[in-house]
């Protein structure tokens, strides 16, 4: 039988050793025992284990805590491997933590060193020191001087003109100075830009630019006066005919503001060929135009009355225009209307024999695309006068 491993201890030491029965370590049998490397056969550390162990060092100053290594994990009871006691309490090292690698630390300054760097920073601050001493210095002594030193003003204070500074230079503001090498007679106007301005509405003529050529030719004859340089003696002749052609591009419009615009070029045409010589005049051309003038005119009189709902007086200036030109834009259709207007008007109060006038009168116009009301009416009031035994009035002609 087995034995308990207190049993052993209290034998004495000249007793010999028991023999292990224990089935679970190697070697079992009444005649074999492992020996230990460790533990004599008393459980008790040998010699050479008490010299193999060795305190831990301590950790050096400065240094973090040493890095947890943990043990290796302890076997759970039963059969282990050959040469491990069976007794876990006598296999169990002690814990020992590693020693952690000594850091490098900085290496301090040698005496020398810092011997050199203080005597620079002094010699740094001594050169300021003495920088600032002499700037203080300077200024206490301009200071001085100024106040001591300065000239009393004069008792004359007359300002000094400024042309006495500078006789040779024109300080008037704005001044240029004159071209001499390209003026005209007279110097007031550089014959290259008379030149300009001619070439210029000349050129605009030629593309149907009635409108540039002549807001640039209004500019020739002013500038050419002021230069004193007739050098271009047909530019009336160029304004004129500058005047007549917008006229003409602008009649075509069926604007009626545009047509006011040509009515006043032409008017400025006839004012400019009146202002040219003989030679350069062209009588019938003249009278052809003073005549689409005066048409223009009453046209412009006429739409004037009609709009503002002036239908009498809309009446006459139509038949003014409609005796000039029947066919002179919308005028007959703006007759016509004028006409229908005033006889219903005097249809509305009873005036037969007057409403019978104005529609006679709508119904002999030209140039109306439909007069079939005009006519209605006109046969529906001679129907009434002749039932009430009154005579039919005569229709004056439009």
């Amino acid at each position: 039988m087995s034995q308990d491993s207190d049993d052993s201890r209290n034998n004495p030491r000249q007793s010999p050793p028991l023999r292990r029965d224990n089935p679970d370590s190697p070697g079992f049998g009444p005649d074999y025992a492992v020996p230990s490397l460790i533990f004599d056969e008393y459980g008790e550390l040998k010699p050479a284990a008490l010299k193999a162990f060795k305190p831990a060092q301590p950790l050096p100053v400065n240094q973090g805590p040493a890095r947890f290594v943990p043990a290796a994990p302890v076997q759970p009871p039963g059969r282990q491997p050959p040469g491990y006691p069976t007794n876990v309490d006598q296999g169990q090292r002690p814990y020992t933590a590693p020693i952690p690698a000594a850091q490098p630390t900085p290496a301090a300054l040698s005496p020398g060193k810092v011997g050199k760097l203080g005597g620079f920073r002094k010699g740094l601050w001594l050169v300021l020191g003495a920088v600032v001493a002499g700037m203080l210095i300077g200024l206490v002594l301009f200071l001085v001087l100024n106040k001591t030193g300065a000239p009393a003003p004069p008792t004359n204070t007359t300002p000094i003109s400024l042309g006495s500074l500078f006789p040779f230079k024109d300080l008037t503001p704005g001044a240029t100075p004159a071209v001499t090498a390209t003026t005209g007679p007279t110097g007031k106007e550089p014959a290259g830009d008379l030149d300009t301005l001619y070439n210029q509405p000349t050129a605009q003529l030629k593309n149907n630019q009635f409108k540039e050529a002549a807001a640039t030719l209004e500019q020739l004859p002013d500038k050419q006066n002021q230069a004193g340089n007739l050098k271009h003696p047909d530019v009336p002749a160029l304004l004129f005919r500058a005047y007549l052609s917008l006229g003409d591009q602008l009649n075509q419009s069926p604007q009626f503001a545009d047509f006011q615009e040509s009515i006043a070029n032409y008017q400025k045409a006839i004012d400019t060929a009146k202002t040219l010589d003989v030679k350069d005049r062209n009588q019938q051309e003249e009278a052809a135009l003073q005549a689409r003038l005066d048409t223009g005119n009453l046209y412009i009189k006429a739409v004037t009355a009609y709009n503002q709902k002036d239908l009498d007086g809309a009446i006459k200036i139509f038949s003014q225009l409609y005796a000039r030109d029947q066919n002179f834009r919308d005028a007959a259709g703006l007759y016509y209307d004028s006409l229908i207007r005033t006889g219903d008007g005097q249809f509305a109060e009873n005036l037969l024999p007057e409403a019978y006038q104005s529609y006679g009168r709508a119904v002999q116009l030209k140039n109306v695309s439909d007069t079939r009301y005009a006519q209605a009416r006109l046969a529906s009031i001679e129907n009434q006068l002749r039932q009430d035994g009154k005579p039919v009035p005569t229709v004056p002609a439009p």
